[in-house]
């Protein structure tokens, strides 16, 4: 076995610079690369276990509304979506809140909850009052499952609403 070793290694003789020069090349882009956030983050995927059971928040299709129901008010539809992607039944809380970006103060809120069958989906939709005066610039539903341990956030800005 030495011996084929041996001839092989004298066989590449013409082209061991080259080869001992290819390989340091390789290894320096594989730690160059590895050091490069998106393929770092990718590579964390790969190699890391994800979550088996959790659920999922975003917005419908209809997206956040605003209409005018009154003489001195305003009401704010949001309609957002969960999916259940565990085999048992979820139990979830949510708070929508009309929030001033600026200053960061909660203008209107909703708070809701219900239960979510294993794979199935819910279709929620929030109302919130809100007086014409109030200045607000974005919509934030945060959802908490129970027993999940975290916090699922999307937030809608004004200007992308349809106003009726």
């Amino acid at each position: 076995m030495r011996r084929r070793i041996a001839l092989l290694w004298r066989s590449l003789r013409p082209y061991r610079a080259a080869l001992i020069v290819l390989a340091v090349l390789i290894t320096t882009l594989a730690i160059a690369a590895g050091f490069a956030s998106p393929v770092r983050d990718q590579l964390r995927l790969s190699f890391t276990r994800s979550r088996s059971a959790y659920t999922e928040l975003y917005f419908l299709p209809d997206t956040p509304s605003v209409e005018s129901t009154q003489r001195h008010r305003v009401l704010v539809t949001v309609p957002f979506g969960l999916t259940n992607r565990s085999s048992g039944v979820a139990q979830y809380q949510y708070l929508s809140r009309l929030v001033d970006a600026d200053s960061g103060d909660v203008v209107a809120s909703e708070v809701g909850s219900g239960d979510i069958d294993a794979q199935g989906t819910a279709a929620i939709t929030s109302v919130m009052s809100v007086p014409r005066s109030k200045k607000w610039s974005a919509v934030e539903v945060e959802v908490e499952v129970a027993g999940a341990g975290a916090v699922e956030h999307i937030r809608f800005m004004r200007s992308s609403m349809k106003v009726g």
